[in-house]
């Protein structure tokens, strides 16, 4: 092993003590003093930061606190907002739906309601036709007649809103001809 030459092994030891001496002193003269100045500013710091701590804990209640504020300031902002937005949707719409049922939807709704007069005398008549029937016959009983007085109440209700219709269209809902079906 040429490690462990004796020829060789003097030169090794001197140039190994050469290189250990100078760098202890390198470390001595150069890195320790470096060191110890950091070690002593970290110690300082520390010592400072114990009082400084509270201060921090301070600054950092204050800041989650305002931020809280902030938050819910936002977000009280943005339900307003919808809020409004939402209403004025809602007038928008509204606004349109009458627009639309005055203008394009008025002949759909004269239909419709004619419709329901229509349905409201066919009813009316076939429970008048009913009265007559059942109040000519003498032999009915006390309950029947007090069934056929509560319809005379919806009938003669139902009258009165077929005659309404009759007065606000300016038909005669009795005398319209009934329309032909085309088949092709």
């Amino acid at each position: 092993m040429p490690q462990l030459d004796q020829l060789t092994f003097l030169s090794q030891y001197f140039w190994l003590c050469i290189f250990f001496i100078s760098f202890y002193i390198l470390l001595l003269k150069y890195f320790l003093p470096q060191m110890s100045c950091i070690l002593k500013l970290r110690e300082r710091k520390t010592n400072m930061s114990q009082d400084g701590l509270s201060v921090i804990q301070q600054e950092n209640l204050d800041v989650s606190i305002k931020y809280d504020q902030l938050l819910i300031n936002a977000l009280k902002k943005s339900r307003n907002f919808f809020a409004d937005s939402l209403s004025t949707t809602s007038n928008w719409l509204s606004k349109i739906v009458t627009n639309t049922n005055k203008t394009k939807l008025k002949k759909m709704n004269k239909n419709y309601l004619l419709s329901l007069g229509l349905m409201n005398l066919s009813k009316n008549t076939t429970l008048s036709n009913f009265n007559t029937v059942t109040l000519s016959n003498s032999n009915k009983t006390k309950s029947c007649g007090l069934l056929l007085n509560k319809k005379s109440k919806v009938l003669l209700k139902d009258n009165f809103i077929s005659q309404i219709f009759r007065k606000i269209r300016g038909l005669s809902i009795l005398n319209k001809k009934p329309t032909k079906i085309v088949r092709t």
